[in-house]
Protein backbone atom coordinates (compact mmCIF):
# COMPACT_ATOMS: atom_id res chain seq x y z
CA UNK A 1 0.00 0.00 0.00
CA UNK A 2 1.25 3.61 -1.31
CA UNK A 3 1.11 5.90 1.91
CA UNK A 4 2.41 9.02 1.80
CA UNK A 5 2.74 10.00 -2.02
CA UNK A 6 -0.45 10.16 -3.87
CA UNK A 7 -1.49 7.35 -6.15
CA UNK A 8 -2.30 7.80 -9.69
CA UNK A 9 -5.73 6.91 -8.69
CA UNK A 10 -5.74 9.42 -6.22
CA UNK A 11 -5.04 12.13 -8.65
CA UNK A 12 -6.97 11.31 -11.52
CA UNK A 13 -9.76 8.63 -10.48
CA UNK A 14 -11.24 10.88 -7.50
CA UNK A 15 -12.51 13.73 -9.84
CA UNK A 16 -15.09 11.09 -10.93
CA UNK A 17 -16.48 9.85 -7.38
CA UNK A 18 -16.38 13.49 -5.77
CA UNK A 19 -16.95 16.91 -6.69
CA UNK A 20 -14.99 18.39 -4.09
CA UNK A 21 -11.40 17.41 -3.00
CA UNK A 22 -12.30 18.83 0.69
CA UNK A 23 -11.61 15.04 2.26
CA UNK A 24 -8.92 14.23 0.53
CA UNK A 25 -5.96 15.95 2.30
CA UNK A 26 -4.18 15.19 5.37
CA UNK A 27 -6.51 17.18 8.03
CA UNK A 28 -8.88 14.64 7.16
CA UNK A 29 -5.99 11.58 7.48
CA UNK A 30 -6.61 10.54 4.34
CA UNK A 31 -4.47 8.15 2.75
CA UNK A 32 -4.98 7.48 -0.77
CA UNK A 33 -7.24 5.83 -2.96
CA UNK A 34 -6.38 2.28 -4.96
CA UNK A 35 -7.82 0.26 -7.77
CA UNK A 36 -7.98 -3.02 -5.74
CA UNK A 37 -7.95 -4.81 -2.38
CA UNK A 38 -5.66 -8.00 -2.49
CA UNK A 39 -7.46 -9.45 0.46
CA UNK A 40 -11.23 -8.66 -1.24
CA UNK A 41 -10.21 -9.76 -4.90
CA UNK A 42 -14.44 -10.89 -4.65
CA UNK A 43 -14.51 -7.23 -5.42
CA UNK A 44 -13.54 -5.57 -8.79
CA UNK A 45 -13.95 -3.09 -10.85
CA UNK A 46 -14.10 -1.40 -7.78
CA UNK A 47 -12.57 1.84 -5.86
CA UNK A 48 -11.16 1.70 -2.14
CA UNK A 49 -10.36 4.71 -0.71
CA UNK A 50 -8.59 4.94 2.59
CA UNK A 51 -8.61 7.17 5.61
CA UNK A 52 -6.57 6.32 8.44
CA UNK A 53 -9.22 6.67 11.85
CA UNK A 54 -9.19 9.56 14.09
CA UNK A 55 -11.77 9.96 16.04
CA UNK A 56 -12.10 13.93 15.68
CA UNK A 57 -12.97 13.83 11.61
CA UNK A 58 -14.43 10.15 11.77
CA UNK A 59 -18.27 11.43 11.69
CA UNK A 60 -17.72 14.02 9.18
CA UNK A 61 -15.89 11.76 6.81
CA UNK A 62 -17.74 8.93 7.12
CA UNK A 63 -20.94 11.34 6.41
CA UNK A 64 -19.28 12.41 3.19
CA UNK A 65 -18.22 9.50 2.06
CA UNK A 66 -21.21 7.14 2.94
CA UNK A 67 -23.73 9.73 1.47
CA UNK A 68 -21.90 9.58 -2.18
CA UNK A 69 -24.05 7.91 -4.11
CA UNK A 70 -21.35 5.37 -5.67
CA UNK A 71 -20.72 4.03 -2.02
CA UNK A 72 -20.61 0.29 -1.92
CA UNK A 73 -19.27 -0.62 1.49
CA UNK A 74 -16.64 -0.23 4.02
CA UNK A 75 -14.32 -2.52 5.83
CA UNK A 76 -11.99 -1.42 9.21
CA UNK A 77 -8.60 -2.12 8.68
CA UNK A 78 -5.60 -2.96 11.13
CA UNK A 79 -2.12 -2.62 9.61
CA UNK A 80 1.06 -1.87 10.99
CA UNK A 81 -0.61 -1.11 14.35
CA UNK A 82 -2.87 1.43 13.30
CA UNK A 83 -6.11 1.75 12.50
CA UNK A 84 -7.63 2.52 8.89
CA UNK A 85 -11.14 2.72 7.18
CA UNK A 86 -11.81 1.75 4.10
CA UNK A 87 -14.57 2.69 2.02
CA UNK A 88 -15.22 1.08 -1.33
CA UNK A 89 -16.87 2.62 -4.35
CA UNK A 90 -18.71 1.04 -7.67
CA UNK A 91 -17.00 2.94 -10.87
CA UNK A 92 -19.51 5.48 -12.45
CA UNK A 93 -21.17 4.08 -15.26
CA UNK A 94 -21.26 7.18 -17.54
CA UNK A 95 -17.17 7.18 -16.68
CA UNK A 96 -16.57 3.33 -17.04
CA UNK A 97 -14.45 3.97 -19.83
CA UNK A 98 -12.50 6.96 -19.15
CA UNK A 99 -11.89 5.41 -15.35
CA UNK A 100 -10.74 2.12 -17.24
CA UNK A 101 -8.65 3.75 -19.41
CA UNK A 102 -6.66 5.38 -16.70
CA UNK A 103 -6.66 2.11 -14.43
CA UNK A 104 -5.02 0.81 -17.80
CA UNK A 105 -2.29 3.57 -18.27
CA UNK A 106 -3.94 4.58 -21.31
CA UNK A 107 -4.02 8.51 -20.52
CA UNK A 108 -4.40 9.01 -24.41
CA UNK A 109 -7.61 7.96 -24.33
CA UNK A 110 -9.00 10.60 -21.75
CA UNK A 111 -10.94 13.27 -23.77
CA UNK A 112 -10.60 16.79 -23.39
CA UNK A 113 -13.56 17.19 -21.29
CA UNK A 114 -12.70 14.69 -18.66
CA UNK A 115 -8.80 16.12 -18.49
CA UNK A 116 -10.80 19.56 -17.59
CA UNK A 117 -13.01 17.44 -14.79
CA UNK A 118 -9.66 16.89 -13.20
CA UNK A 119 -7.71 19.96 -13.26
CA UNK A 120 -11.12 22.07 -12.04
CA UNK A 121 -11.07 19.40 -9.20
CA UNK A 122 -7.73 19.76 -7.85
CA UNK A 123 -8.21 23.22 -8.56
CA UNK A 124 -4.13 23.63 -9.79
CA UNK A 125 -3.14 23.46 -13.35
CA UNK A 126 0.90 23.77 -12.52
CA UNK A 127 0.86 20.68 -10.34
CA UNK A 128 3.37 17.79 -12.22
CA UNK A 129 1.06 15.21 -12.56
CA UNK A 130 -1.56 17.62 -14.19
CA UNK A 131 0.79 19.00 -16.82
CA UNK A 132 1.57 15.61 -17.37
CA UNK A 133 -2.07 14.89 -18.10
CA UNK A 134 -2.26 17.35 -20.86
CA UNK A 135 0.59 15.97 -22.99
CA UNK A 136 0.49 15.03 -26.58
CA UNK A 137 -0.71 11.35 -26.37
CA UNK A 138 2.54 10.08 -27.41
CA UNK A 139 4.36 11.08 -24.70
CA UNK A 140 2.30 9.35 -22.67
CA UNK A 141 3.33 5.95 -23.29
CA UNK A 142 5.40 4.95 -21.14
CA UNK A 143 2.73 5.72 -18.44
CA UNK A 144 2.00 1.82 -17.04
CA UNK A 145 -1.51 0.53 -15.66
CA UNK A 146 -2.17 1.12 -11.75
CA UNK A 147 -1.99 -2.12 -10.84
CA UNK A 148 1.49 -2.75 -12.79
CA UNK A 149 2.14 0.59 -10.56
CA UNK A 150 1.22 -1.86 -7.43
CA UNK A 151 -1.97 0.84 -6.75
CA UNK A 152 -3.46 -1.94 -4.52
CA UNK A 153 -4.01 -2.51 -1.30
CA UNK A 154 -1.59 -4.85 0.10
CA UNK A 155 -1.05 -7.67 3.09
CA UNK A 156 0.07 -7.53 6.02
CA UNK A 157 -0.45 -6.95 9.30
CA UNK A 158 -4.30 -6.94 8.66
CA UNK A 159 -7.84 -7.91 9.54
CA UNK A 160 -11.38 -6.66 9.82
CA UNK A 161 -11.81 -4.89 13.11
CA UNK A 162 -14.86 -4.59 15.02
CA UNK A 163 -15.37 -0.90 15.52
CA UNK A 164 -17.22 -0.50 18.10
CA UNK A 165 -14.19 -2.38 20.50
CA UNK A 166 -11.97 0.37 18.12
CA UNK A 167 -14.44 3.00 19.86
CA UNK A 168 -14.80 2.01 23.28
CA UNK A 169 -10.76 2.02 23.11
CA UNK A 170 -10.49 5.27 22.57
CA UNK A 171 -13.01 6.49 24.71
CA UNK A 172 -11.89 4.84 27.81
Amino acid sequence: MIIGNRTLSTRYILPFLFTDKKYFTDKYSFINAYIQDINRPYLEDKIFIVFEYDPKVYSEVNNEMTSNSYYFTKYDLHMNNKYYIEYVFVIPPKHNITIKSIIDGKFNYISAECKINIISFWGNMDLSYLKDLLKNPKDLLDIISLEDRNEIITEGDYYDYDYHQLIRKFIQ
